[in-house]
């Protein structure tokens, strides 16, 4: 479901704060500029003044998505209660806040939208320098639940769009099909997950193929197929491997298609 929208931004706040495109700038420094009082939201990404709001995203955590050179987007999730009986797929390395949507059990989740005008940066690396991407403007929102818990989404569109350059450096996802990386669904535009499935067809009927999708944050998951051995390894940040092995064909992507949209490894394969 998706609801709210915030209002129509004005980007004279751009030239106050002396922000340029894609120059790098320490959160301290420019957050200090903001116009007194200042209140803090999204735990603390989004920072609101009297005049502009200044929404901070590190892009190394399961919080946040670039997956456009004009589409942010900030998720939240609330894993599912163990007790229920619903089977909980393995969570490589996926930033959750439980305690901020537990709140909102009760109610519909209502995010704060800021209706002063918005600069969004992005954190290119682990460091303390931000990169200045553009205007945004928070909503809507989004919010539902699955076997895989409870998610919540902000999306933010960015004004203007990134560079093609910068774009494929802090993109959040990537697909490679035999060392070439696919950009476009076959409708031509940027890959999501409602053209995944009909990219990945095409290797039902080879013999020999690999598939390489990359999360940043979280890693890397590798199909590799050979005639009837159907084999996923699973690279995380930190270095370490697993693998599992896929009976038939629908499992491999599956498993591929979880990783690319929840950032999971498959509940349905045997991980070692």
């Amino acid at each position: 479901m998706v609801a709210g929208q915030a209002s129509p931004l004005d980007n004279s706040s751009t030239e106050m704060l002396g922000l340029q495109l894609y120059v790098e700038v320490r959160r301290s420094s420019i957050t200090r500029l903001l116009q007194e009082p200042t209140t803090r939201h999204w735990n603390g990404d989004l920072v609101v003044g009297q005049d502009a709001a200044l929404l901070f995203a590190n892009l190394d955590t399961g919080r946040w998505e670039f997956e456009s050179p004009w589409h942010l987007r900030m998720r939240l999730r609330r894993r599912p209660n163990p007790s229920s009986g619903v089977t909980r797929a393995i969570v490589p390395q996926m930033v959750t806040d439980d305690a901020a949507i537990k709140a909102q059990a009760r109610r519909r989740w209502r995010p704060y939208l800021p209706s002063v005008p918005t600069h969004a940066f992005a954190l290119q690396s682990r460091g303390p320098r931000y990169v200045y991407l553009g205007t945004t403007r928070p909503g809507p929102y989004g919010w539902g639940s699955g076997a895989f818990g409870r998610r919540v989404h902000v999306d933010c569109n960015i004004q203007p769009p990134v560079s093609r350059e910068l774009w494929q450096e802090l993109r959040s996802h990537r697909l490679e099909i035999n060392g070439q990386t696919i950009e476009h669904g076959p409708d031509g535009k940027p890959l999501w997950p409602g053209t995944l499935g009909e990219v990945l067809q095409p290797l039902r009927r080879r013999r020999r193929a690999e598939a390489r999708i990359f999360r940043r944050g979280l890693g890397e998951i590798i199909y590799s197929k050979a005639g009837r051995s159907r084999v996923l390894r699973y690279n995380d940040s930190g270095g370490h491997t697993s693998e599992a092995r896929a009976a038939w064909e629908q499992a491999a992507h599956d498993a591929l298609f979880l990783f690319w949209v929840e950032g999971f490894l498959s509940p349905w394969l045997d991980w070692l």
